[in-house]
């Protein structure tokens, strides 16, 4: 099966903020694109682990030097929300900040859209993965939460069971029978304003002199259901206050309607009605006059022709619906008025309000395609919307015309193996660099026996050193190394290492070296391997990436050590957000049509 390789470019956006002509006299008049809003997906993470049904805030940020008018958030492929701009021109930077909620378990894709002032549109993607909460003994309380799993309990006392309902499990009450409180161990304590101690104080308790729970009013309530045993007529089966406490078969709201005639089986209403509420009653959230159970949009002010939904220009196209939310227009062109502009994409959105007015696309969508649905103009697979617009450019190898190109970075690691002295000590450290980097502290070591001292806990595994290098260039690997026979004792200098690594030696072979002008009779030997891009052997290595400079612009150009031909293409990532795709036939890539290009 065909792949894709990931390229990562977080840290390297931030050094291009001037732009510097190319040498040797050669000038590439690359060409501009219409710019591109950068988005970024700060939360959720790439990856990242969510619960199923728990409240997930998306947080994304657009910005574009022409200004964003309007950001979206789809989720698998749905639109979820839209935000426009306030600002007729739009704004930058531009948040989005709202709420989903996994509905199923797997992996769900949220994509972050941004529209610029010039019909320009970029987006970021990230993938969550959804959990699903077990509840192994059934009783409505997650495992994660349940402190006894395989026994059915109440959620006050942590999914145990609670007898008396006093939030206190069972196995900790002391009082089995009465509602008590933590410091009775469950029992009740009596004091001045509490005199049975169930917790309900002074005047709040109708029961003073036997203990119950506060749903209760601190009457005694065997079944749970609110209501007294004293007015309970049915104290041990849960009911409604409206027949006395006992539970109606056959009518779940309790409205005198059996569930079978009721058109409302969970909403109380006269039979005149059908057993549901009758019409304008209820509450009313956002205060417009229409009720909430009759409101669409119940928490924002809305008109009544509208079923609750906002309208601020009255045209009678409610504002989620209206393309042109601040000019009065027609129904059926959007909400907006008729300029005569045309519609040469056929999807009966005017062009001037169409921000893709050469793809056809929903009125929902503002005329656009939905992420990943529009046109592919070089016809590799790949919508133009996933892609970097490609130029001439990006499918030439330029290391092979123009020298600065073969001097792009490379990303070079280097992992320690072993070390090894001539002689037993108490402690051994190095002080160690890379490439003319800082000269750093290493150890004391931890002792594997045999004379041999564990340096891969610094500079091995987990702790390797990534450095930099320009292609064609050594590495330098520098160690000066001592060791001490005790705490009090002078220590011995085990000598130095000092290595010019040439591109040949960082294909992972194991390379030992030996130390010099040490004291006498005290030196060490270390093992270690250099490796490009990485030591991690896998399938498909990663790219080596560079920023490379032109006149007026900057290129991405990264080299590959892996076949091109069982890959389907390059994925750019900037800090861990999804931007685009490219083709596996590309060397380079220009980013100057992505605003604002630094920062």
């Amino acid at each position: 099966m065909r792949r894709g390789i990931a390229i990562s470019v977080g840290a390297l956006l931030g050094l291009c903020c001037l732009l510097s002509a190319v040498g040797g006299g050669a000038y590439l008049l690359w060409p501009r694109e219409v710019a591109r809003p950068v988005v970024l997906i700060h939360s959720p993470g790439y990856g990242e682990q969510v619960r199923m049904g728990e409240t997930v805030t998306v947080h994304s940020i657009a910005r574009d030097k022409e200004k964003v008018v309007r950001v979206e958030l789809w989720v698998d492929g749905q639109l979820r929300e839209i935000q426009k701009s306030a600002l007729p021109g739009g704004t930058s930077p531009f948040p989005l900040l709202t709420d989903w909620q996994p509905s199923s378990p797997g992996t769900h894709v949220l994509v972050s859209r941004a529209f610029n002032a010039r019909g320009g549109r970029g987006q970021a993607m990230v993938s969550v993965e959804a959990v699903e909460d077990t509840d192994r003994d059934g009783d409505g309380v997650a495992d994660r939460a349940d402190d006894c799993l395989d026994e059915p309990g109440s959620a006050t006392a942590h999914g145990c069971p609670d007898g008396d309902r006093d939030g206190i499990p069972d196995v900790d009450d002391g009082c089995l029978d009465e509602p008590g409180l933590p410091e009775g161990q469950g029992c009740p304590v009596p004091d001045e304003v509490d005199g049975d101690g169930d917790g309900v104080l002074g005047e709040t308790d109708a029961c003073p002199e036997e203990p119950g729970p506060a749903w209760a009013d601190g009457c005694p309530d065997a079944d749970g259901d609110g209501i007294g045993d004293g007015e309970d007529a049915c104290p041990d089966e849960p009911g409604l206050p409206e027949h006395g406490g006992c539970s109606v078969p056959g009518d779940l709201d309790a409205d005198g309607v059996l569930d079978g005639e009721d058109l409302c089986p969970d909403l109380p209403g006269p039979p005149e009605h059908g057993g549901c509420p009758p019409p304008g009653g209820g509450e009313d959230t956002d205060g417009d006059g229409v009720p909430d159970d009759a409101d669409v949009c119940a928490d924002e002010p809305g008109v009544p022709e509208l079923d609750g939904c906002p309208d601020r220009d009255r045209d009678g196209v409610a504002d989620a619906d209206d393309l042109c939310p601040d000019a009065a227009g027609l129904a059926e062109n959007h909400g907006c008025p008729d300029m005569g502009a045309g519609d040469r994409d056929g999807d009966t959105v005017p062009d001037d309000v169409d921000l893709c007015p050469d793809e056809p696309g929903l009125p929902e969508h503002a005329g656009c395609p939905p992420p990943g649905g529009g046109e592919d103009a070089d016809g590799d697979g790949i919508s133009d919307d996933l892609e970097g617009p490609v130029d001439f450019l990006d499918r030439i190898d330029l290391s092979l015309f123009v020298e600065e190109y073969r001097r792009m970075e490379l990303s070079v690691e280097f992992q320690a193996l072993e070390f090894e002295v001539d002689h037993d000590y108490e402690q051994v450290w190095c002080y160690a660099g890379l490439a003319d980097g800082a000269i750093d502290h290493y150890g004391p070591f931890d002792a594997l026996g045999g004379r041999r001292w564990d340096i891969a806990e610094y500079l091995g595994g987990a702790s390797s050193q990534h450095v930099r290098v320009l292609s064609g260039d050594p590495l330098e690997v520098e160690a000066d190394c001592w060791a001490s026979l005790s705490t009090e004792d002078e220590p011995y200098h085990l000598g130095e290492i000092v290595r010019f690594h040439s591109p040949s030696d960082w294909d992972g072979h194991v390379i030992t070296v030996s130390s010099t002008g040490g004291d006498e009779g005290h030196s060490f030997r270390a093992s270690y391997r250099i490796c490009s891009p990485s030591c991690e052997e896998a399938a498909f290595p990663p790219p080596n990436l560079s920023l490379l400079h032109g006149r007026g612009d900057h290129r991405l150009m990264w080299t590959w050590g892996g076949d091109r031909a069982g890959i389907d293409g390059f994925t750019v990532y900037l800090n861990g957000t999804y931007l685009f795709d490219l083709a596996a036939d590309t060397y380079s890539h220009s980013i100057g049509y992505l605003e604002p290009g630094c920062g």
